[in-house]
């Protein structure tokens, strides 16, 4: 008998409706009422895709009805409040003007509509809209309205690489704000989302940044126990539509969909609420990259790491440490790259190194396995895929020989601009090896660990399991020929693979041990044989 499962709230931003509808929805109203219990003016920063729609329409609900909407939820035997006039602003609605002229109308006629029907009427013959706004705000009863304001910078970020443009938006968005903190003592409550770190908006209205205080850490995303306690029998759906069990299938969405940290003290981890009710919606489809996919949007990011010359994917598996005031870097100044990735999310916290100091790194394997095939296409983006074997690759490692690899392999590092992406040493040899391998739809282990340490990069393709052991060839001064060279630290390679017992393991797969040298001087592979471990 096939099991009834409650609707998924996939892509809803409307409490109400999702509330009406029956669908599952993770309770986190003890958190809503800890923020608006008391007047405040708060903002929060999480990436796209993780529901801080929802969060506004959900205080919306509560000011505006009260507990209608809210039946058996934690805050029902909590909030005791009246209702109140409330104002929602969504600023994504004003992407894509043309021109600043076009954006300052836009903007303009979305305070308008929205305040107008709470009593605000603006007369275009008495005044600026702003100014007619402030009188009308400055005469309301103390702690009378509350604004919700949704994706503040929404029109800011879509122009990020226009400086002098992002200034131009962000001056007439800062008079708004400059007016709300004017007439703060009208304010029941004031609520401020976006991507990015408010910066100079938080300073201009005194608003309490609350994006990594440990206590709200969990205030949007899953946790694992809201994935057990809410979705389980979505889980066991999965799991019997792909034909295995259900630890599997949470191992996967851990590993995938998880990570993401938004607490300053590191301990906090929640799964991205997009790609897990993606997956669940459709298990078939398999662990797809949902949320770099959409809320991730790699084209932006891809302009602005070309446009900032990043070279950081030199150190594409690498941790990151970033200083605390960096963290929140505002989108109006030139971010650091790091920064940037962190405030999309591409970076979460991995751990505080100290009170000032912050490692930063990929959330989970969506993001990893994205971030390297966007590297990809930075490295490799303006050269004849097909002309270096790329999409070979996959085939090749499946059924071809080690030369064939390695022939794919050398075209690929030939085709690299030094000058931008130089190979210096073997972790950025195995850095630039495994992005050609995700940019061949490959998933690539780096220093995969295992009894006795730990290989460089490990690959399946096909019915093989590859473990490659990397050495660098440096230009030496020495009596010793390159060839000498090369040789004796193929042989070193080799031992290590004999000596560790790299990859074997219970993955049921051809085990194909391959030890490699890489040359600094001839910029290549110069050097490789396969591996016999017994």
């Amino acid at each position: 008998m096939t099991q009834c499962l409650n609707q998924l709230p996939l892509g809803r931003s409307s409490f109400e409706a999702l509330r009406k509808s029956g669908a599952v929805y993770v309770d986190k109203t003890d958190l809503v009422f800890a923020l608006c219990q008391s007047p405040a003016k708060i903002f929060l920063a999480r990436p796209r895709r993780f529901g801080k729609s929802l969060l506004v329409s959900t205080f919306a609900s509560l000011f505006e009805h009260g507990l209608r909407d809210f039946q058996g939820l934690a805050i029902e035997k909590l909030w005791r409040d009246k209702t109140y006039a409330t104002v929602r602003l969504d600023f994504s609605l004003l992407k894509g003007k043309e021109t600043l002229k076009d954006f300052k109308e836009a903007f303009f006629d979305h305070l308008e509509e929205s305040f107008r029907s709470f009593g605000f009427c603006y007369n275009p013959s008495h005044g600026s809209l702003l100014a007619q706004l402030h009188s009308w705000l400055a005469g309301l009863a103390p702690r009378s309205l509350v604004v919700l304001i949704d994706e503040y910078d929404a029109p800011l970020t879509e122009r990020i690489d226009d400086l002098q443009r992002l200034h131009d938006i962000f001056g007439i968005l800062s008079d708004f704000f400059q007016l709300l903190q004017s007439v703060e003592a009208a304010l029941r409550f004031l609520f401020v989302t976006g991507v990015c770190a408010a910066g100079s908006l938080a300073s201009l209205t005194r608003l309490n940044d609350i994006s990594l205080r440990p206590e709200f850490s969990a205030l949007l995303g899953f946790t694992q126990s809201e994935i057990d306690r809410c979705f389980s029998a979505h889980v066991h759906a999965a799991a019997s539509r792909m034909n295995c069990d259900e630890l599997q299938v949470l191992e996967q969405l851990y590993s995938r969909y998880g990570g993401f940290c938004f607490s300053e003290e590191a301990h906090e981890r929640v799964l991205c609420p997009w790609s897990v009710l993606s997956f669940l919606n459709m298990p078939a489809d398999g662990f797809e990259s949902y949320w770099f996919n959409t809320g991730g949007r790699a084209q932006l990011l891809f302009e602005f790491l070309k446009m900032r010359n990043h070279g950081a994917s030199r150190e594409f598996d690498s941790p990151i440490s970033l200083k605390r005031k960096d963290l929140n870097f505002p989108c109006t100044k030139v971010a650091s790259p790091a920064a940037m990735l962190f405030q999309a999310g591409y970076l979460t916290i991995k751990r505080r190194i100290s009170d000032n100091i912050f490692e930063l790194d990929y959330p989970n394997k969506e993001v990893s396995l994205s971030m390297g095939k966007l590297y990809a296409d930075l490295l490799f983006g303006s050269c004849d895929k097909k002309a270096l074997g790329m999409p070979y690759l996959r085939q090749t490692l499946s059924t071809g020989t080690l030369d064939d690899a390695v022939d794919i392999f050398n075209k690929a590092f030939n085709a690299l601009d030094y000058c931008r992406y130089s190979v210096s040493d073997e972790a950025s040899c195995r850095s630039f090896l495994q992005m050609l391998m995700i940019g061949a739809d490959l998933d690539p282990l780096p220093e995969k660990h295992c009894a006795h340490g730990r290989s460089d990069l490990e690959a399946t393709a096909g019915d093989r399991h590859w473990v490659f052991g990397l050495k660098y060839l440096r230009e030496k001064d020495s009596g010793a020929s390159t060839a000498q060279q090369a040789s004796a630290l193929l042989e070193e390679a080799a031992q290590q693979m004999r000596s560790r017992h790299y990859g074997q393991t219970t993955h049921g797969k051809d085990l194909k041990c391959a030890a490699l040298v890489f040359s600094e001087q001839k910029r290549q592979f110069v050097d490789w044989q396969l591996v016999a471990l017994n």
